[in-house]
């Protein structure tokens, strides 16, 4: 921080939760991504051309984060597509991918002379039409116990992240599993969890 002042280190880097749950709106989700490839890029110009480098690795997610959110504003059968309200957002893929293109370019730039350069995806994009909540299959299938009369119901992100207590609506003593992150899924172990159910296996 002191040499290239505050930036984040925990969470997202765009918070793609805060935008699906309506609690930030699509401006300010990218002026929020906008910011963070600002406070991104000097840093990475400053580190290519450090001496002594062996390797430089860059993870930029901005392609990422965007293209979950707006790819319904290209892709007109896309069931959160609204052809109304996504008007305003129709250039956002393209201008994403022409601001990665700059960086890369940028890159090309900065990089001392006979320095290879691999630029990857760790995937591609496209639509997607239905999803799956593995902790609403979990409880419905009997592997996880909630607290109350709202078993049969969707979980949603203020059932599963409450204040303090680590997802106080669960009856922890009667789940066996749970799932986190983005398709984790994690047995309810003995001496891990702090009230774990399933003992662990011997080998």
């Amino acid at each position: 921080s002191r040499r290239f002042g505050l930036y984040r280190t925990l969470g997202w880097e765009n918070d793609t939760f805060a935008l699906d749950e309506n609690v930030l709106g699509e401006k300010a989700f990218l002026e929020d991504v906008d910011d963070t490839i600002d406070a991104w890029l000097p840093m990475m110009e400053a580190l290519l051309v450090e001496d002594n480098v062996d390797l430089y690795v860059h993870v930029w997610d901005f392609t990422d984060r965007v293209g979950h959110m707006f790819w319904r504003t290209i892709d007109p059968a896309s069931p959160a597509a609204d052809s109304l309200a996504d008007a305003e957002w129709r250039d956002v893929m393209l201008q994403t991918y022409q601001r990665m293109d700059q960086i890369i370019g940028l890159v090309h730039e900065k990089m001392p002379a006979g320095t290879s350069l691999i630029v990857c995806s760790d995937h591609g994009f496209n639509t997607w039409h239905k999803s799956v909540n593995y902790n609403t299959w979990l409880v419905r299938n009997g592997f996880m116990t909630l607290k109350g009369p709202e078993g049969g119901r969707a979980l949603t992100l203020e059932d599963l992240f409450g204040q303090g207590e680590f997802w106080p609506n669960v009856d922890w003593s009667r789940t066996k599993a749970y799932a986190l992150g983005l398709g984790d899924l994690y047995i309810n172990l003995k001496g891990r969890e702090a009230s774990g159910t399933k003992p662990c296996a011997s080998n």
